[in-house]
């Protein structure tokens, strides 16, 4: 009987020991039991008026006036709509779960410093909050680690498509789109080259001619399109001088004249083109793929 006692207590001491184990181990985070926020900070996506976004020692600063734009590390329209798609999630995401706040763990969250956003988000001049952005979810579509910037709780937030809120490369938050011409406004194009230049002018009946021959309507339509949506690949933050010689220019008449003017650089086989366009100071950056597109010769626009 007495022996029976004996593995009885054994037993229960055994359990015992386990469960206290389990619960101090990092198998169990106890503070996943605790109280979770529904976000970090509340906004009025209609109200935020500027954004900033710190990453590896840079600094992006999104601000609002009459559309968005940035306003650091230069001023330039900001693509919009990738906005208000960031202000759509931080207003309408929820957090999940409380992931813990073991510090040993934050880098398996993606809360190392060389890869962690900082998101601060102002309304009328005034901070209503910051996040540090971790890594997404691989089992969650729209599922990302967040934290605040003190202490080391992380969560879990739903509603949040890391690539709508994180962008490695600070110009994709720019406008690509450089300008817009309606294909019915346009009236004439003149096309300058080193040794050649020409003029394709339309008719009464919405046909373009060189002099007496006429364009070939699939590629002036493939040019009216370009010219109705004329994006840019990237940017070119630099300068180029009042004298530069440009391999090719072409002048755009409707309401008024939008001249693109395109400089050749780099080596014969990976060569790209400086794109220099007139009411802009800001210069542009295609590939050569994209410079087949607008630069046409003679012979293919009267399709021989």
């Amino acid at each position: 009987m007495q022996k029976k006692n004996i593995i009885r207590l054994s037993v229960i001491l055994i359990v015992l020991v386990i469960i206290a184990v389990i619960l101090n181990s990092d198998l169990f985070d106890k503070s996943s039991t605790m109280k979770k926020p529904e976000r970090l900070f509340e906004i009025d996506s209609a109200a935020v008026d500027k954004v900033v976004f710190e990453h590896k020692g840079k600094t992006l600063v999104l601000k609002k006036s009459a559309n968005w734009r940035l306003e650091e590390p230069v001023d330039y329209l900001a693509n919009n709509s990738y906005v208000y798609n960031l202000l759509s999630n931080l207003k309408n995401y929820k957090i999940l779960s409380r992931e813990g706040e073991n510090p040993d763990n934050l880098q398996i969250f993606g809360f190392q410093d060389t890869n962690t956003f900082k998101l601060t988000v102002f309304q009328g001049e005034t901070q209503v909050g910051s996040m540090l952005i971790g890594k997404p979810r691989t089992e969650g579509a729209a599922q990302v680690y967040i934290k605040n910037l003190e202490g080391n709780e992380v969560y879990l937030a739903d509603g949040i498509i890391y690539s709508y809120v994180v962008r490695q490369d600070f110009n994709e938050w720019r406008d690509l789109n450089i300008f817009s011409v309606p294909k019915g406004a346009i009236k004439s194009v003149e096309y300058i080259y080193k040794d050649d230049s020409f003029k394709m002018v339309k008719d009464t009946l919405g046909r373009f001619f060189i002099g007496k021959d006429s364009v070939s309507q699939t590629v002036m339509d493939g040019l009216l399109n370009l010219f109705s949506n004329f994006n840019t690949q990237t940017f070119k933050d630099s300068t180029i001088g009042d004298d530069v010689k440009f391999d090719f220019t072409a002048n755009i008449e409707w309401d008024k004249i939008t001249t693109v003017n395109m400089l050749k650089y780099g080596d014969e086989e990976n060569y790209r083109y400086i794109i220099k366009v007139s009411d802009t100071k800001q210069l542009f950056d295609v590939d050569k793929n994209f410079s087949t597109l607008i630069m046409k010769s003679r012979k293919e626009l009267l399709g021989k």
